[in-house]
């Protein structure tokens, strides 16, 4: 991975930009999920030679045990991935290095390692973006697939229990069995993350978060704002106007956005005033 030396990690993007281009020939979900760490102005860490030692394994005992047993064993009971419930908050538990060095993270980037180690094996699998829970498929054989918890060591799951989970019948599951749409994960990464610094209020990578959200949901009103008021609070008070504008552009005759605008404004002023 590069480190990109020289840019300002708190406000280019441009890597990103690229990186997650859903529609962009070649757009890889895995490449994008890896540039999370610049979040905290950190290079990611190779370890794209783990997932491939660890995707011929499960690639030579696929022949012997089938595609769910060869992935279980190699990724569970001999890597050891699991859930961290000790921290589970902790922003590293969403970096894909860190994952795969520590073998500990949440259920999405539990699933995304799962999904990429398989399809390097040449087995097809999928992501599922639960409510409340992110869970992984592979394909068996023409009409069956199993699905994957990954936080829980994983475990295989039928279908009766992923219905009481997710609080539907079983006649109604379906349709939250299909593959998450790519922008959906990488969107359901950030938000995680953006809870974990709110939590921490750790503003610059929070900041850094909501750029990458802006990505994929351009000039989302209630996200300039958001972002506008973390740039006001790192005295940053040129970009939170900007912010701001861009906002009240976006919003049109939303009178939600138009008061939260007038509010930052204020505060804007007042700071001026102070300085």
């Amino acid at each position: 991975m590069s480190s990109d030396r020289g840019l300002d990690p708190l406000t280019d993007t441009e890597l990103e930009r690229r990186a997650f281009d859903v529609g962009a020939e070649g757009f890889s979900l895995w490449r994008a999920a890896c540039l999370l760490p610049r979040i905290e102005a950190r290079a990611p860490r190779d370890v794209e030679p783990e997932i491939d030692r660890l995707a011929a394994q499960v690639e030579e005992r696929v022949r012997h045990a089938g595609p769910v047993v060869a992935v279980h064993d190699v990724v569970f009971a001999t890597a050891g991935f699991t859930g961290d419930d000790d921290e589970y908050d902790h922003p590293r538990n969403s970096f894909l290095d860190d994952v795969v060095t520590r073998r500990r993270g949440l259920p999405i980037a539990l699933s995304l390692v799962l999904t990429e180690i398989a399809a390097r094996a040449g087995l097809k699998t999928w992501g599922l973006a639960l409510p409340g829970h992110f869970l992984a498929a592979i394909f068996v054989d023409e009409g069956r697939f199993t699905v994957v918890d990954a936080f829980h060591g994983g475990r295989l799951l039928a279908l009766e229990e992923i219905a009481r989970r997710v609080g539907v019948p079983v006649s109604e599951i379906g349709e939250l069995l299909q593959p998450a749409p790519p922008a959906n994960v990488l969107l359901r990464l950030l938000t995680n993350l953006r809870g974990s610094y709110v939590r921490r209020a750790q503003h610059e990578s929070l900041c850094r978060v909501l750029s990458r959200m802006l990505l994929l949901r351009r000039r989302d009103p209630l996200l300039l704002l958001e972002r506008a008021e973390v740039r006001r609070l790192l005295l940053d008070d040129e970009g939170a106007r900007d912010d701001v504008g861009e906002a009240r552009g976006a919003a049109g005759d939303d009178d939600a956005v138009a008061r939260s605008a007038d509010h930052l404004d204020e505060l804007l002023d007042r700071s001026q005033v102070v300085n």
